[in-house]
């Protein structure tokens, strides 16, 4: 994934906010994925579709981060959601 790559959630997921926290579960699989910090923010921003790079800019607007780092770390994070089946990306 590149900052042109874009993520969307998938539309075969429930979700439940818990203690913090916010489970995911992909409904065909029954396989659950937990949220917690900044990536429960990136789980609400992906509620549209998103280019990585202005998923990035975004959370460098609100977070302390390096927008580098934040690109690197939003890849990654949507590589297991995409592992997951939870979210949908188009390059």
């Amino acid at each position: 994934m590149n900052a042109d790559t874009i993520v969307a959630q998938g539309k075969n997921q429930v979700e439940a906010a818990a203690d913090g926290e916010l489970v995911l579960m992909h409904v065909e699989s029954g396989r659950f994925f937990t949220l917690t910090g900044p990536g429960i923010r990136v789980w609400q921003l992906m509620s549209q579709p998103l280019a990585l790079g202005a998923l990035a800019d975004r959370l460098t607007g609100e977070f302390a981060v390096e927008r580098d780092q934040c690109l690197a770390d939003v890849a990654a994070l949507c590589e297991q959601l995409s592992a997951a089946e939870l979210i949908d990306v188009s390059p």
